[in-house]
């Protein structure tokens, strides 16, 4: 809990029900506050009580958001990306 990861390859999606492919890259887990996610829980879920099996259902928050306190985009800085 309350380590950090970086998404895994995940370039596609549903543009009809708006689930994304992306997937919390296990690897690289680390105390890195740059990384993209905060693994923040782990979700109640019976059928997926396997912890040592693919499709562990965690809870996770972006990282490098605005109200993140790992940094992100500094208030009062315009954004160069346009996002």
């Amino acid at each position: 809990m309350f380590a950090n990861a970086n998404f895994a390859a995940g370039t596609s999606g549903s543009t009809t029900t708006g689930i994304s492919s992306a997937k919390l890259g296990v690897s690289t887990i680390a105390a890195t506050a740059a990384l993209h996610l905060r693994i923040i829980g782990i979700q109640d879920d019976p059928e997926n009580a396997d912890f040592t099996a693919a499709g562990i259902p965690l809870i996770v928050r972006l990282n490098n958001s605005f109200n993140s306190a790992n940094g992100g985009i500094v208030a009062g800085t315009p954004s160069t990306t346009g996002v």
